[in-house]
């Protein structure tokens, strides 16, 4: 649902971002045109509001941002309602 000026995003989580998000997704509500790294950081302050001691941000910022066909560099614009997924880096420890 689009609001004047606002567009919503969904936000599907994965890996160790999703643990903490019963839903598996998240629904933003921002201004009509974001880039990847806004949203990034608007997540993590989503993050921050729904799980009190979370401490992942980096997470958040180094992850990939997919549409349903590619990853989206942190430049691009993003603009009206859609679906994107929060791809967390994996650790080779």
């Amino acid at each position: 649902m689009s609001v004047r000026g606002m567009s919503e995003i969904d936000i599907v989580l994965f890996g160790v971002l999703r643990k903490n998000v019963p839903a598996g997704c998240l629904k933003l509500r921002l201004a009509n045109q974001v880039t990847v790294a806004e949203l990034k950081e608007k997540i993590c302050g989503v993050l921050r509001e729904l799980i009190p001691d979370f401490n992942q941000s980096h997470l958040v910022i180094e992850a990939k941002v997919a549409s349903e066909t590619e990853i989206l560099s942190e430049d691009v614009c993003i603009r009206g309602h859609c679906r994107l997924a929060l791809l967390p880096p994996i650790c080779r420890d």
